[in-house]
């Protein structure tokens, strides 16, 4: 069979991805040759706008389709060759990127640090600007290479995330999607089938739950104490909408994605709604964890928050301390463990400890 026989016979996104990382390569091992430098940034527009839209679009379809419903394994409909190659590629992607800081110059020719740097050819002259403000002539030469260590770092990035892609794609279409149990029929007359209406009344007791219970107060405590420290010395600050896009996430992702570990029909371990008295690092309840990390992510958020307002440091509705994301992504936590209980509470059974 040839090639294109062998691709028509594929579904579309193996095809898409397959394509995507080959060009990623492609590109990668032409700009590590130090090739297409010298034609500057406007070449590199007409390169990478395409690549860069096709690569994310590809992660976003990707993203759709496991949180719509997950394989039954990661690896096992992956062939042989790509679980080679994409390991090699991601490494190689990885080991380029971290190269770029260096690359960079740390101070400026009047010795200030450097906080951001460009090189660009202007009407014919090669022109480097430190920190938006201080600008040096260069030779061509300079910009050339310049450019060319701007197109080898962004080509590696490509060749991450499509190689990732491309082994998603193998994984969550070539193979069977797990088959998932329906959720409660809202609005129905007939209400609660017998063996959902049995599940709804069982209770169970957890063992040794005054451990797990110090476990988890002591790891909401460890995050109540980070979250006052803060992230570091240099104040760093988020939109709103970066807000707003982490609770999102974190309620869909929890909502859709998470909650397949239980939907699954081939399950038989109870569903066990979330309890502080459970152990949280259980494979297979993973609300329990999820909701630990939530309600961390939310203390160090907030702790943060409390110590900001104490000190009577000012803050604005568009501007807000960098902990907040993680106190927002733990909120869309919890919501999207109350959203996906809602949606199948007669599955899940209370936790008592009396």
């Amino acid at each position: 069979m040839n090639l294109a026989g062998v691709l028509k016979a594929r579904p579309w996104p193996i095809v898409v991805a397959t394509i995507l990382m080959t060009l990623s390569a492609l590109w990668f091992a032409l700009f590590s040759l130090g090739l297409f430098g010298r034609l500057g940034m406007p070449f590199f527009q007409a390169v990478g706008l395409p690549m860069q839209l096709a690569v994310i679009g590809m992660g976003w379809l990707l993203t759709a389709r496991l949180l719509k419903n997950r394989p039954e394994s990661f690896i096992r409909s992956v062939p042989i060759p790509v679980r080679i190659i994409v390991p090699l590629a991601i490494a190689l992607g990885v080991q380029q990127l971290s190269l770029l800081p260096g690359s960079m110059p740390s101070r400026t020719p009047s010795g200030a640090p450097a906080h951001s740097f460009n090189a660009s050819v202007e009407d014919g002259v090669c022109v480097a600007v430190y920190n938006q403000s201080e600008r040096i002539t260069e030779p061509l030469t300079y910009c050339a290479d310049y450019q060319s260590h701007f197109d080898r770092a962004f080509a590696a990035a490509w060749l991450l995330f499509s190689a990732l892609e491309l082994w998603g794609a193998w994984a969550i279409y070539g193979a069977s999607p797990v088959q998932c149990v329906p959720m409660d029929r809202e609005g129905s007359q007939a209400g609660p089938s017998p063996l959902e209406a049995r599940m709804a009344e069982v209770t169970t007791r957890p063992s040794n739950p005054y451990l797990w219970l110090s476990v988890r107060v002591a790891i909401v405590g460890y995050w109540v104490v980070a979250g006052w420290k803060g992230f570091g010395q240099q104040p760093m600050s988020i939109p709103t909408v970066g807000l707003v896009f982490a609770a999102a996430w974190g309620a869909i992702a929890t909502r859709y994605w998470i909650v397949q570990a239980y939907t699954s029909t081939k399950r038989t371990e109870p569903w066990l709604l979330p309890s502080w008295f459970l152990n949280p690092f259980q494979r297979s309840q993973p609300f329990q964890f999820s909701q630990l990390a939530g309600l961390s992510f939310l203390a160090f958020g907030i702790s943060h928050l409390l110590r900001e307002e104490l000190r009577r440091n000012p803050l604005t509705l568009g501007e807000w301390p960098a902990e907040l994301f993680a106190a927002a992504f733990g909120l869309g936590i919890l919501i999207g463990i109350y959203w996906a209980v809602a949606a199948y509470r007669s599955r899940f059974q209370r936790v008592t400890v009396f």
